[in-house]
């Protein structure tokens, strides 16, 4: 008589009616694995790589957000200025003549001279200048130097 237990209850099972089939190993039922085909290896690596790069392009995108630049400044290499390129640069392009008569007065001093200088302060492709002697023209108009872009003087430096 074999004696099973099943929750707290006891119970007997008699001998009789016990299959003798139970005691005997199991028949192993053998898996197969089928190989991959070549197509599915490479559409397995392909969509590994576009999941990648997918993921790699946010990641980028989210970064430029967050920590990319500022707007670029335009900058001049011949003058040196911003907001223009050399191409287009107001000091260094092409020279307009002024259409001005020459008096001989200074306009920036306002005293008279035998010789006068028309300065092209707001650049060469313009026409709008001003009559200067020498001294102003450098001093006033260039700021002492002659490598820096003109620009209209609101006083005369030398009177000071």
């Amino acid at each position: 008589m074999l004696v099973v237990r099943q929750g707290q209850t006891l119970y007997n099972i008699p001998t009789d009616q016990i299959d003798p089939m139970w005691w005997q190993a199991l028949p192993t039922q053998q898996i197969q694995f089928q190989q991959p085909t070549v197509g599915k290896v490479i559409t397995d690596v392909l969509g590994a790589v576009a999941v990648v790069g997918l993921g790699f392009a946010a990641g980028a995108a989210i970064g430029e957000l967050l920590f990319g630049q500022q707007e670029r400044v335009l900058h001049c290499s011949d003058c040196g200025r911003s907001g223009h390129k050399a191409r287009k640069c107001p000091v260094t392009g092409q020279r307009v003549a002024l259409r001005k008569e020459k008096t001989g007065n200074c306009g920036c001093c306002g005293r008279r001279f035998r010789s006068t200088q028309l300065h092209h302060y707001a650049g060469r492709g313009l026409e709008r200048g001003k009559e200067m002697c020498l001294p102003c023209h450098l001093q006033c108009g260039h700021d002492g130097n002659w490598k820096l872009g003109p620009f209209n003087p609101r006083y005369c430096r030398l009177d000071t």
